[in-house]
């Protein structure tokens, strides 16, 4: 499963850098060595010389043991991979370092044609190592096909202790995994293709769907159909914003939040209350 987090640019010394500008390049590249330096002098860079990928998030893919133990988890920026293990903390690799730094020099000191770092590559790539890593040999059954999009929309803004979810859960059965951070927790059911997120008071803000999910989805949007098909099908977005090559789009009256890639296809389907 992949996501985001929010980053927030808060340190004086990394504002500072900013605000000088592109004088502080060399040093920044220097900086990379240094592994308790490495991620952010590689985020300054990024928004310095190519702020259309530094926007204010971080991709992360979770780590899985034994099915359903999450033990850690890769964030990439830009290119940059690094994890957080329950066990070692945040850890970045000597290749990744050497991978980054080569970039840099070659694209701003040597002025030489870069390889362009393709976060969806990067996960992909991720995504085998780990189940190379930590196979999964369970099987589980995917019981969304009788679930309506009525019934996703009745659970917003319920708790988790309600009964509709519980109903809920007894035709999933017992494939779920529970992830909880310090603002809300997830409940997932892999198999069936549903993320449910909960915030802090306990109350459902957001399902995300995926591409596992067999059930209904609301008004008549397969998870197939491309940006036109969609806004031919529900409208215009109420807003709409870029990041890298894809597009964010909320649609307000209807309760989603879309995410499609740079030919239009669906790449986050989420239904939330706004």
């Amino acid at each position: 499963m992949g996501g985001m987090l929010v980053l927030t640019h808060s340190d004086k010394a990394e504002q500072e850098l900013l605000s000088i500008g592109k004088e502080v390049t060399k040093q920044l590249i220097y900086s990379l060595d240094d592994k308790s330096k490495t991620v952010i002098a590689h985020i300054i860079l990024t928004q310095l010389w190519e702020p259309k990928n530094g926007q204010n998030f971080l991709g992360t893919k979770y780590i899985y043991k034994d099915c359903n133990n999450l033990i850690g988890w890769h964030h990439v920026y830009n290119g940059l991979v690094w994890d957080w293990h329950e066990d070692t903390d945040h850890t970045i690799e000597e290749k990744e370092i050497n991978k980054i730094k080569t970039y840099w020099t070659s694209k701003i000191i040597d002025q030489r044609p870069t390889q362009n770092l393709i976060t969806q590559v990067i996960f992909d790539e991720l995504g085998k190592q780990d189940e190379r890593l930590f196979p999964c040999n369970k099987v589980y059954h995917n019981n969304s096909t009788s679930v309506k999009s009525t019934e996703l929309f009745s659970l917003l803004n319920k708790k988790s202790s309600d009964p509709l979810f519980q109903k809920l859960w007894t035709r999933f059965g017992n494939d779920s995994t529970i992830h909880s951070y310090n603002d809300c927790f997830f409940i997932t059911y892999g198999p069936e293709g549903l993320s449910f997120r909960f915030e802090k008071d306990s109350v459902l803000s957001t399902i995300f769907v995926d591409n596992s999910y067999t059930g209904e989805l609301p008004y008549g949007l397969r998870l197939t159909n491309l940006k036109a098909t969609v806004e031919k099908k529900i409208g215009e977005p109420f807003k709409s914003s870029k990041y890298v090559d894809n597009t964010s789009n909320w649609y307000k009256e209807q309760n989603l939040f879309l995410d499609f890639d740079k030919n239009g296809k669906i790449i986050k389907f989420a239904i939330s209350t706004n």
